[in-house]
């Protein structure tokens, strides 16, 4: 009799394990076949997939949601660019300017549709497109109060040794600096 209670647990514990031993290897030769982040894909992986990943940020002029319409000049570019070229836009909005350089480095965005201000130092690290819009940077101050006020900044040589107070992550930094 105390045989059955042994023999009954082997019946069900050795399908258990077989079935758990086959869902893991399953589950490991699919994570092998995912192609890891990383390294940024070039045309023809991105032809090859028919989706383009571009990272823009939120915001009335890059892209926004308004009611059941999605607007946005960097939205409408890219879209019109996927479209010319048979593949589907895969919009991921991200506010920080920095996690979006990060996420082109690593492989997660294939393009970033956003202005970007060409320093050396990014000209030396992305393939930048021919400037769309061409701006300048400007600072925003209070009038001039009298003649020679000291506080008012004249020129760039001015700002010397001045707190300037920058969104955190912009790109203007870089020009600052």
């Amino acid at each position: 009799m105390e045989t059955r209670p042994k023999l009954r647990l082997f019946r069900y514990l050795v399908p258990v394990v077989i079935v758990l031993a086959i869902l893991f290897s399953v589950r490991q030769c699919n994570r092998k076949q995912e192609k890891p982040l990383g390294h940024p894909r070039d045309y023809i992986s991105i032809a090859k997939e028919g989706i383009l990943r571009v990272a823009t940020e939120y915001n009335s002029t890059s892209f926004y949601v308004d009611g059941d319409t999605i607007s946005g000049f960097h939205y409408e570019l890219i879209e019109a660019f996927a479209r010319d070229k048979g593949l589907n836009a895969e919009i991921i909005p991200l506010m920080s300017f920095e996690e979006r350089l990060k996420g082109l480095a690593d492989g997660r965005f294939d393009v970033i549709a956003f202005g970007i201000l060409a320093t050396s130092e990014l000209k030396d690290s992305l393939l930048l497109t021919t400037p769309i819009v061409l701006n300048k940077q400007v600072l925003v101050q209070r009038r001039a109060t009298e003649e020679n006020d000291s506080l008012y900044i004249r020129s760039q040589l001015d700002l010397a040794q001045r707190t300037l107070h920058v969104v955190k992550g912009s790109p203007s930094i870089l020009r600052i600096r």
